[in-house]
């Protein structure tokens, strides 16, 4: 009997939630708050990733403008000089499913941030090259680097992102290697008229060491593939040494890397082909 007089007293001193114009406040305002503030977070998370592509997609694809600088300065043929990009691209094809399968267990920024880094200094050893040879083996280092970052960084920009906005997100980070070819390699060229080849490699290298501050200071930390990922059947890595080749091919890490490899191919038969006609 106690109870059920209490019970209209415990009723009356609730007092309803009032918005600004005294009706009731909704309750889900504040996930709507948290979900737009989330999507600013990854809008930006993604635009410092495409800058990534944008980076290594510039040191990529600069070199087709220098080939005739590169011939001259350092006493080669055209022919010979052309190997810079078909070297290249056969490195980035053939090393991108390995390294990617064994920097699987890095966090993503970290691995991001060394990768970009070193793709700087290769791309300082490449300007202050003296020799064919020398330039040719920081191509191919360089190759290594973009073969990690590139897959890394879209597969990242979708992990970022919300589940309704994974497309865009990947269309935005694939679309800095378009923007590569229209404001990074015209802007070699233009470097190239007026400073020599050496300082296209030097701006590849200012844009990735602005791309590593870029991820350090903004990306928020992904950790990697949790290890029962990575020990799949149908994974590279058992053991933490690569499997066999179809393992790799079974692999779907390196997938993002596909499309690039694809790009530098195209280019080196285009290069292939302008000489021809010449």
């Amino acid at each position: 009997m106690q109870e059920l007089v209490n019970l209209p007293r415990q009723e009356n001193n609730r007092r309803p939630e009032v918005g600004m114009l005294g009706t009731a406040a909704p309750r889900d305002g504040d996930d709507v708050r948290r979900r737009s503030e989330n999507q600013r977070a990854a809008n930006l998370h993604v635009f410092v990733l495409a800058l990534a592509t944008f980076a290594i997609s510039t040191g990529t694809f600069i070199v087709t403008g220098l080939v005739p600088g590169v011939a001259d300065d350092l006493s080669v043929s055209m022919a010979t000089a052309g190997h810079l990009v078909t070297v290249f691209a056969v490195a980035f094809a053939l090393s991108s499913p390995v390294l990617v399968a064994l920097t699987a267990r890095v966090a993503r920024r970290r691995l991001l941030v060394i990768t970009l880094s070193l793709s700087a200094l290769t791309n300082v050893a490449a300007a202050a090259a003296s020799t064919f040879s020398l330039l040719l083996g920081a191509r191919v280092a360089s190759a290594c680097c973009a073969a990690i970052c590139m897959p890394v960084a879209i597969g990242t920009a979708a992990q970022l992102t919300p589940a309704g906005h994974k497309g865009r997100a990947l269309s935005i980070a694939v679309g800095g290697i378009s923007a590569a070819w229209v404001v990074g390699v015209p802007l070699g060229a233009v470097l190239v008229d007026y400073f020599g080849w050496r300082a296209s490699f030097i701006l590849a290298a200012a844009l990735a060491t602005l791309a590593s501050i870029a991820v350090r200071v903004l990306l928020p930390r992904v950790k990697s593939a949790p290890l029962t990922q990575a020990l799949l059947p149908g994974s590279p890595l058992r053991g933490g040494l690569p499997c066999s080749p179809l393992s790799l091919l079974r692999s779907s890490r390196w997938y993002p890397a596909l499309p690039f490899s694809l790009m530098c191919v195209r280019c080196w038969k285009d290069l292939r082909a302008s000489r021809v006609k010449e």
